[in-house]
């Protein structure tokens, strides 16, 4: 039972899966910074600061759908760690935002007024889970396989078209 969780194909898998967030949401960082789409000072929607905390922000938003993703079973008790997760998250941001020994000091209050904070933080966490929630999704589909298809095998043709319609008799 090990195996099936713990092989080269679903490391890889993991691999991939975690190389493609990370372009993606690095991509979508620098279409925030680089482009004009919401106008600031210097014609940058989000400095530095701002931008690495939306990037973390997108990260740990990503990891949290992933876990959902790949849990085989969701308690009620893994609901309330993901969500309390969350909250906790945009807690602590906020409380460490209102100290003014750090260099953070109101950043969340000004980030959270910033449509561009938003913005970047939606479109990062789509970009990087769409193609997961797609692949997840291909994989409830049922496959052709070598049993379904000699299942038929049995029926000849008029057997088989009765079975398709019962009223042509």
């Amino acid at each position: 039972r090990l195996k099936k969780y713990i092989n080269y194909k679903t490391f890889t898998y993991w691999f991939i899966r975690a190389l493609f967030q990370a372009v993606a949401v690095w991509f979508v960082m620098i279409f925030c910074v680089s482009y004009k789409f919401i106008g600031n000072e210097g014609g940058r929607t989000l400095g530095d600061e701002e931008l690495s905390l939306v990037t973390f922000t997108s990260l740990v938003m990503i990891q949290i759908l992933t876990i959902i993703l790949d849990s085989h079973t969701i308690t009620i008790y893994n609901a309330y760690i993901l969500i309390g997760t969350i909250i906790a998250f945009f807690l602590f941001n906020t409380c460490f935002s209102l100290l003014s020994s750090l260099s953070m000091y109101a950043l969340m209050f000004h980030l959270y007024y910033q449509p561009a904070y938003w913005l970047s933080f939606i479109l990062a966490v789509s970009v990087a889970m769409i193609p997961v929630f797609t692949v997840k999704a291909w994989n409830c589909f049922p496959r052709k396989t070598s049993l379904n298809s000699k299942t038929f095998e049995f029926f000849n043709d008029n057997e088989m078209e009765l079975m398709d319609n019962p009223n042509s008799k």
